[in-house]
């Protein structure tokens, strides 16, 4: 009897024990139960590349959604696999950009294949093996039927695959660089502000919102956007601009003036958050709350296109476009807006301190207008000219002192701009130079400060949308040399990702460097309520809440390096209540890193707490088992795309 179950285990085992090959290069076919369902231009048996050993591979021609689909009829359970790999070749190009997928009756997350790759571009004319822990595909089911990969390059290109397997194995250590903690040097302390955010309050995500804002400690929320730009607290409401059909007003006939960035101080105040606020120093802003537009049809005639759903007066507002694409003029600015002053902003100003206190009490700040330097096109109705450096640095002069006139406590950021990306130095530091020099001079002449942070979007962003601007640490240089006891800002920013954390790495990572830099504030922008419970929120909590107590990040920064921040990055902090050491290291790679982690200048016990989050568990921070930890170092295996705390408790 005994011997009949172990040769029945060992029966089990071995089945257990394979793995699965869907494609295979030497003969040029999947199993007899698979299908190959692609809606692509694809050959099983091609002979064009070939991977070493093999004497076919599939070839694919990515082009427009195409997408090679390999499935079963019916569904098969995954569990049983760790890793999902193949081979890869980008054939005479190389560099597509292509996805895959876990397929069932709710398919699984997309993943950017590059994601996988070193360098992040798949390689042209090279043989290259991609793999994938089957966590990370986060399937709302262990039950599958197969898999496809889809193309989203719009020009056709041939890539290659060889091997492809549900294998059982795991993903080997590899060593990775060296990390340096350093407690003795200077330690920077961290303004709680830079962990804020852009929430939009609304009755129907307001609660939504509020659990989050109190679980993460939200700290500020900036209320900005284009539509800012030509805010009229007096009747409660804006215009559009080129962003919808430059529409203006809301459909209010009985609006409280100031009344919806009230609800939003309060809302804020509710969650311990504190405001922004934009104040517009454009030289119009919209005129009644009554709906209306720039561009009328009865009055510019048949444009590109129309607002689909409101339609004052019976009329078609149009996007300000001929029928063949031309820019209309607007003929008459005061139709819609009216002359902006700064006798209306100290007027709003002093309404929010009558209400709520000055800046020192109710924690408002006060940024100047959004993006200016796209005036000319997003609100080029009221304002078609480009805007000069001059121009700039004039209306922040004037606005500026009517802020600080109205609210002497007031912090007040500027030019809140994407560091003048739309002038001949494209991001480049001479705007900044300029405009800070000018504000310095000002100061020099009048006697008063004006400008107490320097604000701008986008730090570190490029995604061939955004100039190449200036990184965090260089602009924190150039603020200092220039205008020194100037703070630094980014009241709008984001980066995001296709890997499994959708940029969740990349937010955290900003977060430490926000730390390291004496950032005064910063907001990330339009977090989402689907944000919340996915990547990003809990980016938020890493730093914020990493073990639902409460406890996050510390308030000191403390000197980090590694040898290769690209691929792990980390940042310290000392927690002054009781000068703990927190950690937090980054894993951007698909592998685990095995790194050594040099400690000066700090003894701590000899076991420490850690926390994760990481692709493998996309819902939940995950308490790990302690590590083992001395005052020279330690040695840890960071998980693959994973943000890690470590808490070293003083000895």
């Amino acid at each position: 009897m005994r011997s009949t179950i172990a040769l029945l285990l060992c029966i089990i085992a071995g089945t257990l024990a394979a793995d699965l090959t869907v494609y295979d290069g030497t003969t040029g076919t999947i199993p007899s139960d698979w299908h190959n369902f692609s809606w692509a231009t694809v050959n099983l048996q091609s002979t064009t590349y070939v991977h070493t050993g093999d004497k076919y591979a599939i070839s694919f021609v990515c082009t427009g959604w195409k997408g090679l689909y390999l499935t079963k009829l019916t569904t098969w359970d995954v569990s049983n696999y760790n890793l999902f790999t193949f081979w890869l070749n980008g054939g005479d190009e190389g560099g597509q950009d292509i996805t895959v997928q876990l397929i069932s009756t709710n398919n699984s997350k997309m993943l950017d294949v590059s994601e996988y790759i070193p360098n992040h571009v798949i390689p042209a004319k090279t043989w290259i093996q991609v793999t994938i822990p089957i966590d990370h595909f986060q399937a709302p089911s262990t039950q599958i039927k197969g898999f496809w990969f889809q193309a989203n390059s719009k020009t056709a290109s041939s890539a290659f695959f060889d091997d492809i397997k549900f294998e059982l194995g795991t993903i080997p250590p590899v060593a990775g660089p060296n990390l340096t903690v350093d407690a003795t040097a200077s330690k920077v302390p961290i303004n709680d502000e830079i962990y804020g955010a852009t929430i939009f309050w609304d009755s129907s995500t307001q609660s939504q919102y509020a659990a989050w804002a109190k679980e993460v400690r939200l700290p500020i929320n900036r209320i900005g956007g284009d539509a800012t730009t030509r805010y009229n607290w007096q009747v409660d409401s804006s215009n559009a601009g080129a962003d919808w059909f430059f529409m203006g007003g809301n459909g209010n006939s009985n609006p409280t003036p100031g009344g919806s960035m009230d609800n939003y101080i309060t809302l804020n105040n509710q969650v311990g958050s504190k405001t922004v606020i934009t104040i517009p120093m454009i030289q119009y802003i919209n005129k009644e709350s009554a709906w209306h537009c720039s561009f009328p049809k009865s009055v510019y005639g048949p444009q590109q296109s129309y607002n689909p759903y409101i339609h004052p007066n019976n009329d078609d507002c149009g996007n300000g476009k001929t029928t063949s694409g031309a820019d209309i003029d607007d003929k008459n600015p005061l139709a819609t807006d009216i002359p902006n002053t700064p006798e209306i902003q100290k007027s709003w100003i002093s309404h929010i301190v009558g209400k709520f206190g000055n800046s020192a009490k109710s924690g408002v700040v006060y940024q100047l207008d959004n993006e200016v330097s796209n005036w000319a096109f997003m609100h080029r109705d009221v304002h078609p000219q480009k805007v000069t450096y001059e121009e700039i640095v004039n209306q922040t002069i004037i606005y500026g002192s009517a802020v600080k006139e109205a609210d002497p406590t007031a912090l007040l950021a500027a030019p809140s701009e994407i560091q003048f990306a739309w002038y001949p130095d494209w991001g480049g530091e001479k705007n900044i130079v300029f405009f800070l020099q000018a504000l310095q001079q000002y100061e020099k002449s009048h006697g008063k400060r004006i400008l107490d942070t320097y604000d701008c979007h986008y730090p570190d962003a490029n995604d061939n949308h955004w100039p190449k601007l200036t990184d965090v640490d260089k602009l924190r240089t150039i603020v200092d040399q220039t205008y020194p006891g100037t703070g630094i800002s980014f009241s709008e920013w984001t980066l995001s990702g296709t890997g499994p954390l959708n940029g969740a790495l990349a937010i955290a990572d900003q977060f430490g460097q926000f730390a390291k830099n004496k950032v005064v504030f910063a907001s990330v922008w339009g977090v989402s309520t689907s944000d919340l419970d996915g990547p990003i929120g809990f980016a938020f909590r890493v730093f914020r809440n990493f073990d639902g107590k409460g406890n996050g990040f510390g308030d000191q920064y403390v000197s980090s390096s590694s040898s290769d921040d690209a691929t792990v990055s980390v940042h310290s902090s000392i927690r002054s209540s009781d000068e703990a050491l927190i950690i937090a290291v980054i894993n951007k790679t698909p592998g685990i890193q095995e790194s050594y982690l040099t400690l000066k200048g700090f003894n701590p016990k000899s076991s420490a707490q850690v926390y994760q989050y990481s692709a493998a568990n996309v819902k939940a921070i995950v308490s790990k088992p302690n590590a083992n930890v001395s005052s020279s170092g330690f040695q840890y295996n960071y998980d693959s795309f994973s943000i890690t705390i470590i808490i070293l408790e003083k000895a």
